[in-house]
């Protein structure tokens, strides 16, 4: 095995075994839920909201800048410049004891989705075998919510398109109707990996409800599963020309005992030129030679 691929699976697993994923890798900032984002001025922005003809706030632009508008160079690297993109270290800060280290053991438990107990067991069991469990691990496709904050938006009279990259390669896109239609009728819905999406407007919040999963993803790394009956809400709302709010829900009744809900102010990115550049498609290789489940 050469030195550079050995780097790059110790980096690959540093990632993944971050505080979280969805924490530090999607676009933007994570905030306490009842944050009053108006009182602090670096999260509350400035500027008009621009809006479209048809009066409603037009969410389109670049989403994943610094809070002050840079770039933070086209790509999730991590950086001394953009702390919302840092790694946080493993024990003792060493990288090789990353893959050591699990979401129920580290420390980072505090904001998990509250599992019935009778299932903490499978999240533990999953957690502890991440390395052959988790979907992202081979090159699944990561889903909502894990996928994240967009860092893109594009949005036309009848629809919004949201971009993301993710931490292990490729681009995503979805295509979400936003003219209040319903859902398709129940046997319809195919189990997918992002849902069927239907969007409509609440005043200035544009609010995407998705349901009609599969069961194949995770909400997040440390083996948070959830059913095919998962129902997903996510919250935008445009607070200021440079700012955005970006709040996701998650439902899951047979195996939560409430909703999951996390909270993101997402920062324009004032770069002009600015976009995203195209991932290689995620091509596994390693998996059929990891032998051992310690962590």
């Amino acid at each position: 095995m050469t030195s550079k691929l050995c780097s790059a699976i110790m980096t690959a697993a540093a990632l993944l075994a971050a505080p979280s994923v969805w924490a530090q890798y999607s676009a933007g900032m994570l905030v306490p839920l009842n944050l009053k984002i108006a009182d602090s001025p670096m999260l509350a922005g400035s500027g008009p909201v621009p809006r479209l003809a048809n009066g409603h706030p037009d969410l389109t632009g670049m989403w994943n800048g610094l809070p002050d508008g840079r770039d933070p160079g086209g790509d999730n690297t991590p950086s001394g410049d953009n702390p919302g993109l840092a790694v946080f270290p493993a024990r003792h800060g060493d990288v090789t004891l990353a893959e050591q280290d699990n979401r129920l053991m580290d420390g980072t438990s505090d904001d998990l989705p509250q599992y019935k107990p009778q299932y903490w067991k499978k999240v533990n069991e999953l957690d502890q075998n991440s390395y052959k469990a988790d979907p992202a691990f081979s090159c699944q496709t990561p889903g909502v919510p894990r996928l994240g904050a967009p860092e893109k938006i594009v949005e036309e009279q009848n629809e919004i398109i949201l971009f993301n990259t993710f931490i292990l390669g490729s681009n995503f896109f979805r295509i979400i109707p936003t003219t209040g239609r319903d859902h398709r009728p129940d046997d319809l819905l195919v189990g997918s990996f992002y849902g069927d999406g239907v969007g409509k407007w609440e005043g200035d919040t544009l609010v995407l409800d998705s349901q009609g999963f599969n069961d194949v993803t995770w909400l997040d790394r440390g083996g948070l599963f959830h059913t095919a009956d998962m129902h997903v809400v996510e919250k935008f709302t445009r607070i200021a020309f440079n700012r955005l709010v970006y709040e996701v829900t998650v439902e899951d009744p047979e195996i939560l005992t409430q909703p999951w809900t996390r909270k993101r102010v997402l920062f324009l990115n004032l770069n002009p030129d600015a976009t995203i550049a195209e991932l290689p498609p995620c091509s596994e290789r390693d998996a059929d030679h990891i032998k051992i489940n310690l962590r």
